[in-house]
């Protein structure tokens, strides 16, 4: 029996621009992937600001991606001067 290995999709999105629902957008355009995403699949989503979480697809429309994040899975980069400020 062989196993199929499906690589795990990378989407860039804008936490800071929410859709209805609070869902975010994602677009095919600057995926990890080749391959589109199935309704329901988990994918890793990040934006410019170093914030990053899983989510479920929740709707495809052409290259755009409604997602749902999982907020329990959220990561955030702390800014460089919050390191400085705490040791002060």
């Amino acid at each position: 029996m062989t196993t199929q290995f499906l690589d795990e999709i990378v989407l860039r999105v804008d936490f800071n621009n929410t859709a209805p629902g609070g869902r975010v957008k994602g677009s095919l355009r600057h995926s990890s992937s080749a391959r589109r995403p199935g309704i329901g699949e988990m994918v890793y989503v990040h934006d410019d600001e170093g914030n990053a979480c899983r989510a479920r697809v929740d709707e495809l429309s052409g290259q755009i991606v409604l997602l749902e994040p999982e907020w329990s899975s959220w990561t955030s980069k702390a800014p460089a001067d919050a390191f400085h400020l705490a040791v002060a």
